[in-house]
């Protein structure tokens, strides 16, 4: 009978969260716009962005969001809907407010997700610790109004694993994607701080290089964004089917980390055993071996950002001579 009960309540839970996730969809265009009027972008309007949080703001009234939004989420639409129209520098008053809405939008886009989550723990257990994002990954993540819940859970879990790398987050940034005409754009949708590397993306640009090969296989990737380096993380959208954001995250990785952390990164990326393969085919059995040593050897930056130069070229003399 708990078992029945339990379904029953999750499918409670489902549906509600459903509904929560209809106004979602209504928050979501109004971030469009909003960011639309914070870019001066030529298809910016102000007056149907306001007359879209009035109405906004009426269906609040009628109590369609009092599972959803604070009354200081809906308080805040009505004043945004009333500054737009009677400031003189609208896109000054769009930037300063697309953070907060995106916010409110957060609030309301993730209960369907939340609700898998309980489902998933009642059925199979709580989250391992190892599973968890460090700290300073949280805090980034807070800082642009991103829930780690719009990941899926193999990209958060990879994403976990390498967070015990990194040493600190230079900056965060949500990053809007779109597939048009064979090739697929980008453009900044919030960002914690400002990076010469990103300037690129303030206006829809291709993708290219980590961002471009994220959005191609959508997989966590660690590359380079100029001469930084970069964890490339895919987000979902509202809809949790398809992709339809970026998480770039800047970082700095520690100078030092055992070897069972770096291997450990390296089969959270999938590289760990196409070059275990590699190494195979000149040591054979002693393959293993000598790859771990030298993992233990190279530095996090290496072992994450360049796997390709953990080869055997890299052999000391005196393993070269043992194999």
């Amino acid at each position: 009978a708990f078992v029945l009960a339990t379904v029953a309540g999750h499918l409670f839970g489902f549906h509600a969260a459903r509904a929560i996730d209809e106004g979602a969809q209504k928050l979501k265009a109004l971030v469009a716009q909003v960011n639309l009027i914070a870019m001066a972008a030529d298809d910016a309007d102000v007056s149907a962005t306001a007359e879209a949080l009035d109405q906004f703001v009426s269906e609040a009234a009628t109590g369609a969001f009092n599972s959803g939004l604070a009354a200081s989420d809906i308080a805040f639409v009505a004043d945004l809907a009333r500054t737009l129209q009677t400031e003189y520098n609208p896109a000054a008053v769009a930037q300063a407010a697309e953070q907060r809405l995106r916010l409110a939008y957060e609030e309301t886009s993730r209960p369907v997700d939340t609700i898998r989550h309980q489902a998933k723990t009642v059925t199979v257990g709580t989250s391992r610790p190892e599973d968890a994002l460090t700290t300073s990954l949280r805090k980034a993540l807070a800082e642009i109004g991103l829930a780690d819940s719009r990941m899926s859970f193999d990209h958060r879990k990879t994403l976990a694993v390498i967070s015990r790398l990194v040493a600190d987050v230079r900056f965060a940034a949500l990053i809007d994607i779109t597939a048009q005409e064979g090739a697929t754009t980008g453009v900044v949708a919030a960002h914690s701080e400002a990076s010469g590397a990103l300037s690129a993306y303030l206006t829809p640009s291709p993708l290219l290089g980590a961002l471009g090969a994220a959005a191609d296989d959508n997989e966590v990737v660690c590359g380079f964004l100029g001469n930084g380096p970069v964890i490339v993380v895919p987000v979902k959208g509202t809809d949790y089917a398809q992709t339809e954001h970026l998480l770039c995250l800047g970082v700095e990785l520690v100078a030092h980390a055992s070897r069972e952390q770096k291997i450990s990164a390296m089969n959270a990326l999938g590289t760990y055993k196409p070059k275990l393969r590699e190494w195979q085919q000149s040591l054979g059995d002693e393959a293993q071996g000598a790859l771990d040593r030298q993992i233990s050897r190279e530095t996090p930056v290496t072992v994450v950002f360049r796997p390709s130069a953990v080869d055997l070229s890299a052999l000391e003399a005196s393993e070269r001579q043992s194999a």
